[in-house]
């Protein structure tokens, strides 16, 4: 563009600046006429005619007169005029008119049909720049070489353009016109606008929406429009002189192959369209999963519910949830699409347990997946608590006794610890979770965690509830008697401590400073578990 900047300012100077060459009349007494310059010396008068000079008295010429000029063509004024509307005031659309009468007074100039040309693609017109240069172009190769195949191959991109839908169409004439001239200004540096114009299409040419997809690399400013017909329009700005990260199209999309897709760009506006084709899952493309079930002897579990999950969360294929159940053997079977798929199973008296797996598109099919299922510990729960606040009243303490059957959680509805404790199952151990984040209780802020301390009883279960009954919960804060029966857990400093590990038969006691989450108010909290077991729900 900038070349052709330089050829527009050079004509309209040359029409605008050269003028004829000056010459004048001497008409002779004697009824002849000189044409040339001329100049009197003395009683002469010198008049150069072409490579000759003639010297005629005065005496015999009647009149030195300068030749009348004609009138420049209208044509090339109208070139002109319209030329100096482009320099002075960057017209673009004004000027077709000027230039299209003057295309017609002048069919075959070679040099009003460039700028028609030229004109009509500066305005979006691109089947008429076709039109106006394909039949004289020939002509207008020997007024401006090299600049007319430029505008040829210009006018060629810009007819690929107007076949994409018209909402982009006009979206790219609306940059096209911004008045940053495709530049972001961010402080006192310029930033270059890159483009990429693309079409998503499956193998089947249907196309295929943006919504799930994403785009990587490029830089500051990244921005993605979608359009009708599956058409896309992504552009970024950066600084001229650093060069741009590679700009991928990561297709992740459910029920797409998962594939990364380079995508070129381009500082014009106008660049070519790109067409990218991505594989939509079809029957065949299906794979065996092979799932057993089993208990914690390995022996099957007939009945159990088994349901893969993939899709939008995890990646998956189209089949976003299948579920099914085991047959005596504990074994199931799923078809499923190439992807990522949480795999959970499910059986009565039993905790849930499940996997990741990943279904890759070249095999993996008849794999076995085997999940191990734990039967669910019922547990009865001994608690005493004490709860201190820090701002008003007086501390308030409890025991009771809790059944936790089948992994159900006890009801959490008074001033007790249950809404701060939580009893869980992993697999086949206990833990008791907090529900509330330790703090220090000088700052209040989540470092300090928990002072835990276990009571060693060898699974004696009267000398347990023995010792449970004697203990103090003040007896926490004298570290000389604690050193006594009790040993400390290992907490790691700093990092709050979200769950412990519990054994049947043994006592746990501890505190840690929190935040009441049903009042706000601040305080300490002590406790004492002892868990004994009372059976499992599922058969042994």
């Amino acid at each position: 563009m900038n070349s052709l900047r330089i050829l527009l300012a050079s004509l309209a100077v040359t029409l605008i600046a050269s003028p004829a060459l000056a010459q004048q009349q001497v008409r002779l007494k004697s009824g002849g006429v000189l044409l040339g310059a001329a100049a009197v010396e003395g009683a002469e008068a010198v008049v150069q005619v072409g490579d000759s000079t003639m010297r005629v008295p005065l005496a015999d010429i009647s009149e030195i007169a300068a030749v009348p000029q004609a009138e420049e063509p209208q044509p090339q004024r109208l070139l002109r005029t319209a030329l100096e509307a482009k320099i002075l005031n960057g017209a673009d659309k004004e000027v077709v008119g000027l230039l299209a009468e003057a295309a017609r007074l002048a069919p075959e100039d070679p040099q009003v049909l460039f700028w028609y040309a030229t004109s009509l693609l500066d305005a979006g017109y691109g089947q008429a720049a076709h039109e106006a240069l394909e039949p004289h172009l020939a002509a207008v190769r020997k007024a401006y070489p090299g600049a007319a195949d430029r505008l040829a191959v210009r006018i060629e991109q810009r007819l690929k353009i107007d076949r994409l839908p018209v909402e982009l169409v006009e979206r790219l004439d609306q940059l096209a016109e911004d008045p940053h001239g495709g530049r972001a200004n961010n402080g006192d540096r310029e930033q270059i606008a890159n483009f990429a114009i693309f079409r998503v299409v499956d193998q089947h040419d249907e196309p295929v929406s943006m919504t799930q997809n994403s785009i990587q690399g490029g830089g500051n400013n990244e921005r993605l429009e979608s359009f009708s017909e599956g058409y896309n329009l992504f552009y970024f700005f950066n600084y001229p002189g650093n060069r741009s990260q590679p700009v991928q199209l990561v297709v992740n999309q459910s029920g797409l192959r998962p594939q990364e897709i380079e995508l070129s760009v381009a500082t014009s506006i106008y660049s070519s369209p790109q067409e990218l084709k991505v594989h939509r899952y079809v029957e065949e493309d299906k794979r065996d999963v092979k799932i057993r079930v089993v208990d914690q002897a390995d022996k099957p579990i007939e009945g159990a519910q088994v349901t893969l999950v993939g899709g939008d969360r995890y990646g998956g294929g189209r089949n976003s949830h299948v579920s099914t159940e085991t047959d005596a053997d504990g074994n199931a079977t799923v078809k499923l699409f190439p992807g990522q798929y949480q795999l959970m199973a499910a059986a009565a008296g039993y905790v849930s347990g499940g996997s990741r797996i990943n279904l890759s598109v070249e095999g993996d099919a008849g794999k076995l997946q085997t999940v191990k299922l734990f039967p669910l510990v019922n547990a009865d729960v001994r608690i005493g608590w004490q709860w201190i606040p820090t701002q008003g009243g007086g501390p308030t303490s409890g025991e009771t006794m809790l059944p936790w059957t089948g992994g159900v959680n006890y009801d959490g509805n008074n001033r007790s610890p249950l809404h701060m404790l939580r009893l869980d199952q992993m697999r086949d151990e206990l833990f008791v979770a907090f529900m509330v984040q330790p703090m220090d209780a000088s700052s209040r802020q989540m470092r300090r965690g928990v002072d835990l301390h276990q009571m060693d009883v060898d699974g004696d279960s009267a000398a347990a509830q023995k010792e449970f009954a004697a203990f103090d919960l003040g007896d926490l804060s004298d570290r000389e008697k604690l050193k006594a029966k009790w040993r400390p857990l290992a907490v790691a400093p700093g990092r709050p401590q979200s769950r412990f590990g519990v054994t049947f038969g043994e006592i746990y006691a501890g505190k840690f400073f929190t935040q009441d989450p049903q009042t706000g108010q601040p305080g300490e909290m002590r406790f004492k578990i002892l868990l004994e077991k009372s059976g499992t729900e599922a058969a042994e």
